[in-house]
């Protein structure tokens, strides 16, 4: 396993320490080595994807929108016991048709 740290934004990662697996003693690199593949500078197309990748919105994250509106949540509060009983026990009965309806799975 190898832990990395790069110099600054523009900076290439380099291999700082090695911790063999199995318990064995950590090798510390000062200076910190270069990947043998690794170039010394990012090329400009890289720089040019990544400086867009940054600028464009993030992906997968949307604005969470409340579960239920005032109206609902007000309803909600006005329910009677009885009401939500009946409401579990929809539920309930619900549940145990789609539980029996399965095959079980071998």
């Amino acid at each position: 396993m190898h832990v990395l740290r790069r110099e600054g934004g523009e900076g290439q990662f380099e291999r700082a320490a090695t911790l063999p697996m199995g318990g064995a003693a950590p090798q510390f690199f000062e200076p910190a080595l270069r990947f043998a593949s690794m170039p010394a500078e990012e090329d400009e197309a890289t720089r040019d994807a990544r400086r867009e990748a940054k600028q464009q919105p993030p992906r997968g994250r949307r604005g969470r929108r409340p579960r239920r509106t005032a109206e609902e949540r007000a309803a909600v509060q006005t329910r009677s016991p009885e009401q939500i009983e009946e409401i579990r026990a929809a539920r309930a009965a619900k549940r145990r048709a789609a539980e029996s309806s399965e095959s079980p799975r071998r």
